[in-house]
This record gives C-alpha cells, sequence and structure tokens, in this order.
C-alpha cells in the first residue's frame, strides 16, 4: 500500500475490518435487516453469556495456542537453524494454515446439525453426523496430504523463487504432512466436542495438544540433527492427541 511495504499491509488490514465492522453495522440497523439491531436489547444476561462464553473458550485457545506454537517453532529454529529454516517453517505454515481453514470449515458447517439433533434428543443422528464428518474430515486430510506428498516442489514453488529455499523445503514438507490424516480427526473429535457443549473435553484436548505436547517438545527436541525435528514433533504430538480421544471415548 502506497509504497509502505509491511506497515502498509497492516494499515490496509485495519481500514478492512473498520469499513467491513460499520458496513455490517449499517445494515443491522437498517429496515432491510430481519434481526434488528437496537439499544434495548444490547443488555448482559449474565445466564446467556456464560454458556456462550464458555463454548467459545476453546475456539479461542485453539488461536492463542497457534500463535504460541508460531513463537516457539520461529524462536527455536531462528536460535539453532537460522534464517534458512525460519523461511521453510514460514513455508510449511502457509501449507498448513490452507488445511486448518479447509478441515474446520468443513466442521463448522456441520456443528449446527450436530447441536440441534443433540438437543432434539435424536443420538443416532447425532452418531451418525459424526461419523460422515470424521470420514469426510479424514479422506479431505488424506487428499491433501497426497497432493503435497506427489508435488511437493510444484506447492514450496507457489510461495519461493529461491531454489536454495525450495531444496531444503521439499523433503521438510514431506516430514510436516506425512500424517496428516491424523489431523482430520483431530479437527472432526475438538470440534464436535463445542457442537455438543463438551466445553472441557473441547478445552483440555485444546492445551493438550498445543502446550503440553507440541510446545514442550519443540524445545525438548532441541538437539537433534535439523528442523526435520520440528515436524516430527508435530506428527508425535497429534498422535498423543488422538490416544487421547480414545481413552475419552471410552
Amino acid at each position: 500500500m502506497c509504497n509502505f511495504g509491511i506497515k502498509g499491509a497492516a494499515l490496509a488490514t485495519i481500514i478492512a475490518q473498520a469499513v467491513s465492522c460499520i458496513f455490517f453495522i449499517r445494515f443491522l440497523v437498517s429496515e432491510k435487516s430481519e434481526i434488528k439491531l437496537r439499544r434495548l436489547y444490547i443488555r448482559i444476561d449474565w445466564k446467556l453469556l456464560l454458556p456462550c462464553i464458555l463454548l467459545g473458550t476453546s475456539p479461542a485457545l485453539m488461536q492463542i495456542t497457534e500463535n504460541m506454537v508460531a513463537i516457539s517453532f520461529n524462536t527455536v529454529l531462528q536460535r539453532y537453524g537460522g534464517d534458512m529454516a525460519v523461511a521453510s517453517m514460514s513455508i510449511l505454515n502457509s501449507v498448513m494454515q490452507f488445511v486448518m481453514l479447509l478441515l474446520p470449515g468443513l466442521v463448522q458447517g456441520t456443528q449446527q446439525v450436530l447441536s440441534y439433533n443433540i438437543g432434539a434428543g435424536l443420538i443416532g443422528r447425532v452418531r451418525k453426523t459424526f461419523h460422515y464428518l470424521l470420514v469426510s474430515c479424514v479422506v479431505g486430510s488424506c487428499i491433501i496430504g497426497a497432493v503435497c506428498m506427489i508435488f511437493p516442489e510444484n506447492i514450496i514453488g507457489i510461495f519461493t523463487n529461491s531454489t536454495s529455499l525450495r531444496e531444503y523445503s521439499v523433503a521438510l514438507l514431506r516430514t510436516y504432512l506425512c500424517l496428516l490424516w491424523i489431523y482430520g480427526i483431530q479437527a472432526a473429535c475438538q470440534y464436535s466436542f463445542v457442537a455438543l457443549a463438551q466445553v472441557k473435553a473441547a478445552i483440555f484436548l485444546t492445551i493438550w495438544r498445543k502446550i503440553i505436547l507440541l510446545i514442550s517438545l519443540i524445545f525438548f527436541c532441541l538437539r537433534m540433527n535439523n528442523s526435520i525435528k520440528y515436524s516430527l514433533n508435530r506428527k508425535l504430538k497429534n498422535l498423543g492427541y488422538c490416544i487421547i480421544i480414545i481413552r475419552i471415548r471410552k
């Protein structure tokens, strides 16, 4: 933006968010909206607000812990791997962000169906919906993982023109996403816990996956040979996560 560099990108983001906010508020106070935003209705009802906060805690923790993981990765890689490792990790995270937008988007579209059926006492439909969701997430993650395994050079090439960085990142991408199907299980289970009002389980699994397992493993594996260790850390974390889910379901 106006040759401002990173500052311009940040400013453009803020302006876009402000304009979007003004647009939606203007629409909600207009006669076109079926749901009217009025000062009379803007009041705190703790009986309604507290359950909403609890249900939103798990998704909020997902975002917070994801930032903590990124900081931990960059700190350790900068110290022990150098700029090349940090740049490679940025590419891997960009690829993973695409997966994290695709699969949770699928799950969030199913949350309303799960919540409605559990409220109506239709346990059979809840189980059937979760089964379809789990299969869809695993199949989707397997397809994405297969594409990354078969065409790693093309995917890395989207993010960089550097030959050395591309060669450095290809093997890491395969390692980083070799167990991506487990993320499909994770996304289906964690978001389903939120939809079924299993707040404690959802929060525990969020903390277990990111803080107890992943961040701990990042610093525990400092002495390994290269940045492949960080990809392996994530895989070990995902395996531990699935074990916890199985134990909770039992």
